[in-house]
Formats: C-alpha cells, sequence, structure tokens
C-alpha cells in the first residue's frame, strides 16, 4: 500500500486484499486519523467562518490590484520583453 503525502492523499493498494485485510487497513487509517485529530492536525479558529475567509480573499484580491495598479511587481512580468 503506498500513501502519497503531497496531494489528494489517495491510496494507492493491491485489489487483491482479503476482506479481513481490507477491515484492518480501514480500522487502522481511522485510527490514524483519530490520532492526528487529537495531536491537533486539522485545528482551527473557532472564530473563521464563510463569512470572514470571503471577506480575506476580497481584501487579498484588492490589495493585489492596488499594487498591480500602481506598477509594483510589474517589472517581473515585463522582464525580458525589452528587446
Amino acid at each position: 500500500m503506498a500513501l502519497s503525502w503531497v496531494g489528494t492523499g489517495r491510496l494507492i493498494f493491491s485489489l487483491d486484499y482479503s476482506a479481513e485485510d481490507f477491515d484492518i487497513v480501514c480500522r487502522r487509517f481511522v485510527a490514524a486519523a483519530q490520532a492526528m485529530q487529537v495531536d491537533g492536525w486539522w485545528w482551527h479558529d473557532s472564530t473563521t467562518t464563510n463569512k470572514t475567509i470571503r471577506r480575506n480573499v476580497l481584501a487579498e484580491m484588492l490589495r493585489h490590484a492596488a499594487r498591480r495598479a500602481r506598477g509594483v511587481g510589474h517589472a517581473v512580468a515585463t522582464l525580458g520583453s525589452e528587446r
């Protein structure tokens, strides 16, 4: 069995597992996820809401647009077009 440590984290395993083997894998996988949860892997700020996320994304977009309007960062995009 292989579990990618990047991306989607999909499991790649042989299809010839017996039902018992697959049950063991499932139980171990769930136990590992529960241990990770207890250890704080999926911590989140309880004050974060969809509204605050949308506001933060909007603010980030506006900051980026303002920087582009002032020409900040534009030199990188046009580097090499001076030929």
